[in-house]
């Protein structure tokens, strides 16, 4: 799958824009479209806590991103939450 990003559990992807995500369902084996970003991204982290993927900062092409973003599969909307002190671009993410 070349120009995508993922992340383990229920996987996510987003298409070479950055905005149209997908996720695996590791019960069907299958990949499935979820609801568009706020914000196009690359080089983001992704994080699952709660059945909720949180997706942290980026490059929008232009500049590096400091906005979260967590989408809840219950409502199927992404949402912003607190914005990150810095930017990031390139980093990771963990739940612990």
């Amino acid at each position: 799958m070349a120009g995508r990003t993922g992340i383990c559990e229920r996987k996510v992807v987003s298409d070479n824009q950055g905005r149209a995500p997908f996720r695996y369902n590791t019960l069907t084996h299958e990949w499935e479209p979820i609801p568009k970003m706020n914000t196009s991204r690359a080089w983001h982290a992704v994080a699952v806590v709660d059945k909720r993927i949180y997706v942290m900062g980026g490059f929008d092409g232009t500049n590096r991103l400091r906005s979260v973003e967590c989408y809840d599969p219950d409502t199927q909307e992404w949402t912003f939450i607190s914005q990150m002190k810095r930017e990031r671009a390139g980093c990771g993410a963990a739940a612990l």
